[in-house]
Formats: structure tokens, C-alpha cells, sequence
């Protein structure tokens, strides 16, 4: 037998894997390119400008050998559709604002009537903008 011939099932869950990593190797260069600065979330850069090149040399070869992978055991590249993605990720934030609610954090105690009111109608105000999306 081939080496680079996988079963079906070695295959799926070797693609799946390396999708993740890929994904993961991306947001690392990402943020050493571009750093996160969000309303609820900042990157910190506490590298020097060597040590960041030396990281993103090393995401490279990282990435290149993944495409070796891909190539030597018959990999298939997995197509998304750009408004799948975007369905998906807009469940994904409904429900976690679902789960924002004054009702989905009772869980942590009640709050006030007055504070549950203006936090549901914060929170809908953004679903609403999501909806847009």
C-alpha cells in the first residue's frame, strides 16, 4: 500500500484536522500583522519586531509544510460558500445574544426590572443590526 494512500475516514478526520491548524496558523499571522484591537478585546504586542519575524517566518514554513500534507495523502480542499459562512456566524452571535438576554441570564440572578428592560432592548437593538447583516 501507498503511504500517501489513506483510507476515507483517516482522510476526513487528517483534513478536518488540518483545517483547524490552518485556521489557527492564519489568526496567528493575523494578529502579528494586523493586531486585534476590539471594543471588548485587545492584543497586547509584547514582541519585538525580530522575534515577529521570526514567528512569521516559522507560520510560513508551518503553512507550507501543511500544504505537503495535503498533497502527499490526497487531501480535498473543503469549498464554503462566502453566504453560508456568513449565515452561520450570524446564528452563532443570535444565539449568544439570545443567551444575553435579562431571561437567559437569570441563571445568574435576577436583575432589577428596570436594568432587564434596558438590556433586552440594547440587546435587540443589535439583533436587529445582525439581521442586516
Amino acid at each position: 500500500m501507498n503511504i500517501s494512500i489513506l483510507p476515507d475516514n483517516h482522510r476526513r478526520s487528517l483534513s478536518s484536522s488540518l483545517f483547524i491548524v490552518e485556521n489557527l496558523l492564519n489568526e496567528l499571522e493575523k494578529e502579528l500583522t494586523y493586531p486585534t484591537n476590539l471594543t471588548a478585546y485587545k492584543i497586547v504586542v509584547d514582541l519585538n519586531e525580530e522575534e515577529k519575524q521570526r514567528i512569521l517566518t516559522a507560520l510560513g514554513r508551518a503553512k507550507h509544510q501543511l500544504s505537503i500534507l495535503f498533497h502527499k495523502y490526497q487531501l480535498k480542499v473543503k469549498a464554503h460558500n462566502l453566504s453560508h459562512i456568513i449565515r452561520a456566524q450570524k446564528t452563532k452571535m443570535w444565539e449568544v445574544l439570545c443567551d444575553s438576554t435579562s431571561k437567559g441570564l437569570k441563571g445568574y440572578g435576577l436583575l432589577p426590572n428596570s436594568v432587564a428592560t434596558q438590556l433586552d432592548s440594547d440587546i435587540e437593538k443589535l439583533q436587529e443590526l445582525i439581521n442586516q447583516i
